[in-house]
């Protein structure tokens, strides 16, 4: 009886224990959803596309763009653009914000602040290799999740809490390079609107491009809007946008080179106190002269081109041996796990050896794997075998993954003599930067395309352009003082209606500046002197654009990564420009106002986490320094997040035991204290 009485105790408080385990369980479900529910109205990947132009998204609507303040300085092929924009919040929508920006490409934000109502968010450059200094307080970097995958040309800022306020002030600047297409350099900077329906008040558009193009300026204008041009000289305009109100397109100016006989030439200068930073420009000159050239295509023919690959690069490597003149030469070198050339050496432009090229690569089965050094190699050898005054062109084309080995680099840089190396990638697996930095230890160019139907369009582009050297042998000769460090290096051969850069870190501006070369193969020179040198700025910043890169392409061929990173950190913190090693950080200005996490995104990297830092935590180069306040949760690490399940699974436990041993200890007293029961009398 006993017995059976103690196993009801335990089976009442067993169902007790988990009435209060699903009990607690329950409240933590619902407080979760409630959680999703709130965050749902945040921008999210699926629910953000990308955008034609500058938006702010408040909860789950697009905030309305009332003005745009743009004033854009080209220095030769180098913009710099500062922007201000305000928004107007959208009624009865939470106070998270996403800010998106369709960057142009190769571009990089370098500079924001935000205006929230009263509150000012600016922010800074830090360095995230350094050690925290114990005094400042810190919080793990945002997960990926915080923003939207974007794409590779947008930039976005996650701000978690705009508060009440109305309006919403974002500046930024950003700088990118123009590239001249057929020679003509065209500016974008968008406008469109993504909601073409608006009835929302016409956006209120100020704008102006000061132009110091570098060369005499030929023909400009604006495609789509009436633009103002005041002309100061021949090399210089200032643009400014007619009217003050948008009309839903994007501004887009293009200019070119008036054409000349001779080179034109020009050279900018930044004194940055320490240092000075200069930019030689040189246009080329209109010539209808055609150098003689010996192409060698070097074509991967292994298994992973099979298909429409290898059918459009058959048909770009016919169509421009086809258009080579009577004095050139090619021949065309086929690898994979081995060497198969069409000739044993160049031979001459004929049909008859067109008709020859033209069997030979309709003929091939590609199969295998590839060899990338040796076809390089082979490639070469190929080139220099006997002197010759026809400019030598090596084109290699792959879609094989390229392994960072320092001996390719260092095989073209030993053996490539007068040739120029050349190399297409196709889709996903060649290393971009690789190729580029290979292409420009051989002198010549690196073009890459990700779509593989893209493949007879970018070759196509490549083949075309290298086919008008209009200045070769070129060479720069700066003053004897100057200790230049030179962006690139060694210099490429300037093509037709291609204006070039040389950007350079010197000592001091002063002396002359000694440009040479050959044109039609007679020898080029002219000096620039400090009267012709324009002061500028945003050079500081190219010439650390390039170095990084250079010295990332570097860390890519084998040097360590931690060396490369303190490499790359070091200059990019100088010159305050976002990078692998460095991110941003916010600091605030407003009585009362408590510091705010941000998260930005650029390029499709993140370039921070949630970093709100104090002036001297800046200058300290604190990493990820920050206050947190109600979305401290959104920002835990997943260290975090697992100690935050397990806390949660010991109090639901303790909750579902405490449930049942009040359970017991009711049922104990309500008998102890319950009145008897009346017994019945019977007469």
């Amino acid at each position: 009886m006993r017995h059976d009485r103690s196993r009801g105790v335990i089976c009442q408080y067993a169902r007790d224990f988990l009435c209060g385990l699903l009990a607690i369980l329950a409240v933590v479900a619902l407080a979760t959803l409630d959680m999703r529910s709130a965050h749902s109205a945040e921008p999210s990947a699926s629910s953000i596309p990308a955008v034609n132009s500058a938006t702010l998204h408040v909860g789950a609507l697009q905030a309305e763009r009332i003005s745009s303040d743009i004033h854009i300085e080209v220095t030769g092929g180098i913009a710099r653009a500062s922007v201000t924009q305000i928004f107007r919040r959208p009624a009865g929508q939470p106070s998270t914000a996403l800010f998106l920006f369709p960057l142009p490409e190769a571009a990089s934000v370098d500079t924001l602040s935000l205006k929230i109502g009263d509150q000012t968010i600016e922010t800074g450059i830090i360095s995230v290799l350094k050690p925290v200094r114990p005094a400042a307080r810190t919080v793990e970097a945002a997960p990926a999740s915080r923003l939207p995958e974007l794409s590779a040309g947008q930039f976005a800022v996650s701000i978690p809490d705009i508060g009440s306020a109305e309006l919403i002030t974002v500046r930024f600047q950003y700088q990118h390079v123009i590239q001249p297409r057929s020679g003509v350099y065209s500016l974008v900077f968008p406008l469109a609107g993504d909601d073409p329906e608006s009835a929302n008040t016409p956006e209120r558009v100020s704008l102006s491009v000061h132009l110091a193009a570098g060369f005499d300026i030929g023909d400009i204008g604006s495609r789509h809007h009436v633009v103002f041009i005041r002309h100061i000289g021949d090399r210089e305009a200032v643009l400014t946008l007619a009217g003050s109100t948008s009309d839903g397109r994007d501004l887009e100016i293009a200019w070119a080179p008036k054409a000349a006989a001779a080179p034109q030439t020009a050279m900018f200068v930044e004194d940055a106190g320490t240092a000075a930073y200069a930019m030689a420009m040189i246009a080329p000159p209109k010539t209808n002269v055609a150098m003689q050239r010996e192409l060698v295509f070097l074509l991967d023919t292994s298994g992973s081109m099979t298909g429409v690959a290898i059918d459009q690069a058959r048909a770009s490597i016919v169509a421009a041996i086809e258009r080579l003149g009577i004095h050139d030469r090619f021949n065309i070198i086929l690898f994979n796990e081995q060497l198969t050339p069409l000739f044993d050496g160049p031979r001459d432009a004929n049909p008859t050896n067109f008709a020859a090229a033209a069997d030979f690569l309709r003929r091939i089965e590609p199969h295998g794997g590839g060899d990338m050094l040796a076809a390089i190699s082979a490639g070469l050898r190929e080139a220099n075998r006997e002197e010759t005054s026809r400019l030598r062109q090596i084109i290699t084309i792959t879609d094989g993954r390229i392994a960072p080995r320092p001996e390719m680099f260092a095989e073209i840089a030993a053996r490539r003599g007068k040739a120029r190396v050349f190399f297409a990638g196709i889709g996903s697996a060649p290393d971009a930067r690789l190729l580029q930095r290979a292409a420009h230890i051989g002198r010549g160019e690196a073009h890459s395309v990700a779509d593989r139907n893209g493949t007879g369009d970018m070759l196509d582009r490549l083949l075309a352009r290298i086919e008008r050297p209009a200045i070769t042998d070129l060479k720069i000769v700066w003053p004897a003082d100057a200790r230049p460090d030179v962006s690139p290096d060694p210099l490429p051969d300037v093509y037709a209606g291609e204006p070039l850069m040389i950007v350079s870190r010197l000592n001091a501006a002063k002396g002359k500046v000694v440009l040479s070369g050959t044109i039609d193969n007679k020898p080029w020179k002219v000096a620039l002197t400090p009267a012709s040198v324009m002061p500028k700025s945003g050079l500081s910043r190219q010439w650390a654009r390039n170095k990084i890169a250079l010295i990332a392409a570097q860390g890519l061929s084998g040097k360590p990564a931690q060396e490369t990173l303190e490499a790359i950190g070091k200059i990019a913190l100088a010159h305050a420009i976002a990078s692998p090693a460095t991110t941003f950080a916010a600091t605030e200005s407003g009585a009362g106002n408590p510091p705010m996490a941000l998260s930005v995104r650029q390029g499709g990297i993140a370039v921070s986490g949630p970093a709100a830092a104090d002036s001297a935590a800046i200058a300290s180069g604190a990493k990820n320094v920050s206050h947190v306040g109600d979305d401290a949760q959104m920002l835990a690490s997943p260290a975090a997040s697992q100690t935050n399940y397990l806390a949660i699974i010991a109090m639901s436990l303790l909750f579902a035991a405490m449930t049942a041993l009040t359970m017991a200890l009711w049922r104990q007293l309500r008998r102890a204290y319950a009145p008897a029961p009346r017994r019945r009398r019977y007469n």
